[in-house]
């Protein structure tokens, strides 16, 4: 199979920033117009070329938007689960490196160099949310061993006790049926 030609890639970010944007907004569906505004640009590419391009782009953009949906659920759902919110997202980014590190071969040299920051960066992050959930449970099981521990009581236990129970019934039963001693 032959290589795919990386025309598209090859533009500078901003042009490709922009591209990208307009077949966003068009739904990736107007491809000549596309065409005809590079060409306004200096840049030529066929609509054949976009379309691979936006076919390739397409699924990454609606995975991107289901992450965020899903990020802005669990954060509205679970507030105080930041930790377990930042380790998803983290999980999901690392995916996509890894996705990508799968068509390295098709990438330009520019995308690999960012592509090993984005490794570092990740590699970064899971260290620093070690560290920060290594000082959460550092910090528990010092306040557990700090606080005080409850005094043994020396009150007697209240037991529940069914004959004493209804003995007191029937005892208190027989006194509202009796009818009251007259007074002398």
């Amino acid at each position: 199979m032959p290589r795919r030609s990386n025309v598209i890639r090859n533009l500078p970010a901003s042009v490709r920033n922009q591209a990208e944007q307009r077949m966003i907004e068009t739904g990736f569906s107007d491809y000549r117009g596309l065409t005809q505004w590079l060409l306004r640009q200096g840049y030529r590419i066929s609509e054949d070329s976009l379309w691979r391009y936006g076919k390739k782009l397409q699924p990454r953009i609606a995975a991107t938007e289901l992450a965020v949906r899903q990020a802005r659920a669990a954060a509205e759902v679970a507030p105080g689960c930041a930790d377990e919110i930042r380790q998803a997202v983290m999980r999901l980014i690392e995916g996509k490196i890894l996705a990508a590190l799968s068509e390295i071969e098709e990438l330009p040299p520019q995308a690999v160099v960012r592509l090993a920051h984005a490794v570092a960066d990740m590699a970064r992050a899971a260290l620093s949310q070690q560290r920060r959930a290594d000082q959460v449970t550092r910090g528990v099981d010092e306040l557990q061993r700090a606080a005080p521990q409850p005094e043994k009581s020396h009150e007697p236990k209240l037991e529940y006790r069914p004959r004493l129970t209804d003995d007191l019934s029937t005892c208190v039963s027989s006194a509202i049926a009796r009818p009251p001693a007259p007074n002398r």
